[in-house]
């Protein structure tokens, strides 16, 4: 079976009279279309709410590696949550089309947790190991229950008749907890080597 893009490279190569104008239609044309909107729509949204939340990230932080801490391993587990859909055959659609930046707005706050946490601990003068591990436990049980909370509340959405809501549901459930698991697993790690990269950068001074 012919892919849509071998069926328009075979259409553009027919010789049309002068005059004659001549289009494609059907559903498979209005469905092209429609996906390549939608994947175009899908990277402007995650482009736009990825700059703002790194701006006010380096705004909070007053720092550029202390910025990325709770942002990369963000990024990380949306391209997770986006292979998964992938693999389990979720389509981008009109609902899913805006899971990028759903997940980056409401993940965000996990890695925040972790980073800010660390810090405070940090500031009361704790060894920097010590305080990673304070950073993780401490917020350990909360990042966990919001998780839970919102995760069973996406699945509800999978109770529906509706596909792309159920579609929908199930990919945010997914994209949390990968959120989740990079903001108590990746994101100390992260910490660690930006704590080795700055030392070094003062050593060499």
């Amino acid at each position: 079976m012919l892919k849509m893009s071998e069926v328009l490279e075979i259409f553009y190569k027919i010789a049309i009279p002068e005059g004659v104008e001549v289009s494609i239609t059907g559903e498979p044309i209005l469905m092209n279309d429609m996906s390549d909107l939608l994947i175009n729509d899908m990277v402007k949204l995650f482009t736009i709410a990825a700059l703002l939340v790194l701006i006010f990230l380096f705004l909070v932080y007053r720092s550029f590696t202390k910025g990325l801490l709770p942002y990369v391993p963000l990024l990380l587990s949306l391209i997770w949550t986006l292979g998964t859909m992938g693999y389990i055959g979720i389509p981008i659609s009109v609902a899913t089309v805006a899971i990028a930046p759903m997940i980056i707005g409401i993940g965000i706050e996990f890695g925040v947790f972790v980073v800010n946490r660390y810090f405070e601990e940090l500031n009361k003068g704790t060894e920097r190991n010590i305080a990673i591990q304070k950073g993780v436990s401490g917020v350990g049980r909360a990042i966990l229950a919001s998780t839970t909370a919102l995760t069973i509340a996406f699945l509800a959405l999978g109770t529906g008749d509706l596909t792309i809501m159920v579609d929908m549901g199930i990919a945010l459930a997914i994209g949390i907890i990968y959120a989740m698991l990079a903001a108590l697993f990746v994101n100390p790690a992260f910490i660690v080597v930006e704590d080795k990269i700055m030392n070094k950068n003062k050593n060499e001074k």
